[in-house]
């Protein structure tokens, strides 16, 4: 029979709860006080009271491992799932000993016999925390077993699609409707004023030179891909003149920091794609980094018309986004402005394909 996975668990655990309870349950008294389950002198409901312990430990520690699990999914956050886990289980745990376990007590200490009543505080104390520890060890281990198969499921899946990504991303930006408005307007410029055609010529090759550059690269830095923008502008401006605005706002602590190849290209292509640019209504785009985001935000005044559009763009930029960090790109399209965060991605949590 096919059980479903849990993807907070990692497993289906339905076999562990069943078996697992009761044996713990006998297996911390046998362990940590000496008391043989198989002996006819030791009251039944001791261990009956035990294995009440340890189903209460389990179902608990259960629920707050898929608690953090569903705040915090990604493997890029263990260290800090891990943390907030232990110490809410451990919290618990104490609470427990010192007011729930005495509701549980009597049962197991009604008619001990002197094995039992040598049994300390501390004793119970430590057998509590093991208990834990045995549970949060056991599920802590296959879940990130799970994700690590998963990220290599992903990584694999990533390999084989990384050419037709890369084909796409190139696609999107380095199309023939690109080619031909910047031939056009290069054409137009030469017998107007020849030396703005060389600066032209120029910074259409800084822009194709990048392209060809990274196309192999999963990341690169924002400071790399605003050099890019740079070049990017004057043609524009050539071709458009004051309809379009280019505003960048990154400080320089984060121009070191990394994000998608041409992600920023992509958005500014699709803005000029889908918006009016006119000297009436100018085109204004905006590059700045908030709170670990690079947002891309334009005003938004959309073609009566729009050019036929397959969305691979904005869908490739997510997709890598997703598979090599784990983030996700946010959009959001308001009344006046539509605005892309992509996700400024540290050393620490790049989970590239090489890696």
């Amino acid at each position: 029979m096919n059980r479903k996975v849990n993807k907070y668990i990692g497993f289906n655990d339905t076999l562990l709860l069943i078996f697992g309870i009761p044996l713990l349950g006998f297996i911390i008294p046998y362990v940590f006080f000496r008391l043989n389950p198989f002996d006819e002198q030791l009251p039944i409901q001791y261990f009956l009271g035990s294995i009440i312990h340890v189903a209460i430990y389990w179902i608990t520690d259960r629920s707050i491992f898929i608690f953090f699990r569903k705040r915090w999914p990604s493997i890029t956050d263990i260290n800090k799932r891990a943390a907030a886990t232990s110490i809410t289980i451990f919290v618990f745990t104490c609470t427990f000993c010192y007011t729930g376990g005495g509701l549980i007590a009597p049962l197991m200490f009604q008619d001990a016999n002197p094995a039992i009543k040598a049994i300390t505080t501390l004793d119970y104390n430590i057998a509590s925390l093991t208990a834990t520890a045995v549970i949060g060890a056991i599920y802590e281990t296959i879940y990130v077993l799970y994700q690590l198969k998963h990220v290599m499921v992903e990584r694999e899946k990533l390999k084989k699609e990384n050419l037709q990504s890369q084909l796409e991303t190139l696609k999107n930006q380095v199309n023939p409707h690109f080619l031909f408005n910047s031939l056009n307007t290069l054409a137009s410029v030469i017998p107007e004023d020849p030396v703005m055609a060389v600066k032209f010529v120029q910074n259409l090759s800084t822009v194709y030179r990048y392209i060809l550059e990274i196309r192999n690269k999963e990341l690169i830095t924002i400071r790399e891909e605003i050099e890019c923008i740079n070049a990017y502008e004057f043609l524009l401006k050539i071709r458009f003149g004051e309809s379009i605005v280019l505003r960048v706002k990154v400080p320089n602590e984060d121009l070191e920091k990394q994000i998608v190849p041409l992600s920023l290209q992509i958005l500014l292509e699709n803005a000029i794609k889908h918006n009016v640019v006119s000297k009436k209504r100018p085109l204004t785009i905006e590059f700045k980094s908030v709170n670990e985001n690079l947002i891309v935000v334009n005003n938004l005044q959309p073609k009566m018309e729009q050019e036929h559009s397959t969305k691979m763009g904005l869908e490739n930029v997510k997709k890598r986004y997703q598979l090599l960090s784990g983030r996700n790109v946010e959009v959001i399209q308001g009344s006046e402005t539509f605005s892309v965060a992509l996700p400024i991605i540290e050393t620490e949590d790049y989970a590239g394909i090489n890696h």
